[in-house]
């Protein structure tokens, strides 16, 4: 079972030290400037959590209240921007990587390396869509997501072959 202390360890990591390196990464952050990854990430969530309804102008005042330095018009700019979706992803899929651990080794299949049960399907909405990519590991109950473009092949997917 997951302790409180293993949960507050693995938000803070992905709202900070895992935030800094996706918006870098996805080119979301090219220089540190007035906003950062981890400041960009920590308004939209936390912020979202707090006001799931707010506009543009309540979310800029939870960017300030995150440490960011950054004007109004600044802000919706970023959020604007394919590169905020991109970064935005990434945070997604490390959290949902991080989500599913077995408890405890699994001794089914001992004699093999690792057993994948694989699976990617499409979600579609008029307009927009997503193909969600799945891995689950038997042996050590890891479980890996993985979010691309309808268009994208999944036999491509990074990080996991499907």
């Amino acid at each position: 079972m997951t302790t409180i202390t293993e949960l507050h360890e693995n938000v803070q990591d992905i709202l900070t030290r895992v935030a800094e390196r996706e918006g870098r990464r996805t080119r979301f952050i090219r220089r540190q400037r007035q906003s950062s990854g981890a400041g960009f990430a920590q308004t939209m969530i936390l912020g979202g959590m707090m006001e799931p309804q707010a506009t543009r102008s309540e979310q800029h005042q939870h960017a300030v209240l995150a440490g960011q330095r950054i004007s109004e018009q600044g802000f919706e700019q970023r959020v604007e921007q394919d590169s905020s979706v991109a970064f935005m992803r990434a945070l997604l899929n490390e959290t949902l990587n991080r989500l599913v651990v077995s408890e405890r080794p699994r001794t089914v299949f001992s004699a093999f390396n690792g057993v994948y049960l694989t699976d990617c399907t499409r979600l579609a909405w008029p307009g927009v869509g997503i193909k969600v990519g799945v891995r689950l590991d038997i042996q050590g109950g890891q479980l890996e997501v993985t979010l691309m473009d309808l268009q994208e092949n999944h036999q491509k997917t990074t990080g996991m072959r499907l």
